[in-house]
């Protein structure tokens, strides 16, 4: 093993001495060294510093956003409300009600070519609701006003609420805003009535109506309840017989069903003037009743219309089980032209039954007494 030398041997020795003697002068570790407590709380201050530019930004940019979903939606709703105000009223036979114009909580009613009187009006939870009276349903909102201004035609300076002068309306309504970012959003649209109450229907009956020209009517029986096309029965009524259908006063064509088990049936055919696509309105009217002899036999009678498009008769109303003369009626009104046809365009035709057959020698009969057919005009 080689030997230290003198002078090395010597210096370990005094080094080894000046250690023992003072320990804290020993050499560190080269680089290593301790954040301090203040340089600490300094980088937690420039840390708050930037989150606390950084986070109004972001926080501005997620409220435009909702800004402006908020907006989208408030017009997005009003134009659908404002477009459903104006196709409804647009198509209005007539105004049955209405608020005066300097109410904001203001209604409509009118009646559609169905003759179902429908209304507008704001609900308990402020949004737009509309529908047949007595089942109305949400539409939109919620408003803070809804506003019905309505004139007669020829005045736009004055308003009126008289509904049988009533020709043109205004609407204006205001959407609340949808949060503390949105403002509330007006809206409005104007309609042109095209008819109203002060539009007359067009009457046909076989009192003012040519009997045999232009006005028909035929009785006959069949087994089923109604027969498959327009021209059965075909037995013409004589002119003593179509005085008993000519007013609505008591008297009565009546039609003995002859054989068991088939139904009695009248067809009433109606040539109109106008073209059919003047039409807005059709309105069927039959009085009289249907007597069935049998205990276990139903009585009454039933009221049916023709739909040339559809090839088959569609029911108006059915009298339901009595003996007792009463009135069935029934109304056609967006699909009026389906109901006027025929070889020369212009022709309606109805057909009443007896609501249950003949059995055995029981009597099964159908009494007329008034027919007619109202129509509403359409006017250019």
């Amino acid at each position: 093993m080689p030997k230290l030398s003198k002078v090395n041997d010597s210096y370990m020795v005094q080094y080894m001495r000046r250690r023992k003697h003072n320990p804290s002068k020993a050499p560190s570790k080269a680089g290593l060294r301790a954040v301090t407590l203040v340089e600490m709380i300094i980088a937690v201050a420039m840390m708050a510093i930037i989150f606390a530019t950084i986070l109004p930004l972001f926080a501005g940019i997620r409220n435009s956003w909702d800004s402006k979903q908020a907006n989208a939606e408030a017009i997005q709703n009003g134009r659908v409300l404002i477009d459903h105000l104006n196709r409804n009223l647009s198509k209005a036979v007539r105004i049955v009600s209405v608020s005066d114009s300097s109410q904001t909580d203001g209604y409509i009613e009118f009646e559609d070519n169905d003759s179902n009187t429908c209304r507008y009006d704001i609900a308990a939870n402020n949004d737009v609701e509309f529908g047949v009276i007595g089942s109305l349903s949400d539409l939109a909102g919620p408003v803070s006003q809804l506003r019905f201004t309505c004139y007669d035609g020829n005045d736009f300076s004055h308003p009126t609420t008289d509904v049988n002068s009533v020709r043109f309306v205004k609407v204006q309504t205001t959407l609340a805003g949808l949060g503390a970012l949105t403002q509330d959003k007006t809206f409005s649209t104007s309609a042109y009535i095209r008819t109203n109450g002060n539009v007359p229907r067009i009457m046909y009956d076989y009192y003012t109506r040519a009997q045999g020209t232009n006005v028909f009517a035929y009785s006959g029986e069949h087994g089923p309840k109604f027969p498959s096309d327009p021209t059965t029965p075909s037995s013409q009524l004589n002119s003593a017989e179509y005085d008993g259908i000519e007013v609505d006063d008591g008297s009565f064509y009546v039609y003995s069903v002859p054989s068991e088990g088939t139904r009695g049936l009248m067809r009433f055919v109606v040539q109109i003037d106008q073209r059919e696509g003047r039409v807005g309105q059709i309105i069927a009217t039959w009085t009289g009743k249907g007597v069935n002899g049998h205990p276990q036999r139903t009585d009454g009678a039933s009221l049916y219309i023709w739909n040339y498009d559809n090839s088959q008769y569609e029911l108006l109303q059915d009298s339901g089980n009595t003996e007792a003369e009463v009135t069935v009626t029934g109304t056609r009104g967006s699909q009026a032209p389906s109901y006027i046809g025929g070889a020369s365009g212009n022709t309606i035709t109805l057909l009443v039954t007896s609501n249950d057959k003949r059995t055995g020698w029981k009597v099964n009969n159908l009494y007329t007494d008034y027919v007619k057919v109202e129509l509403s005009p359409i006017y250019p």
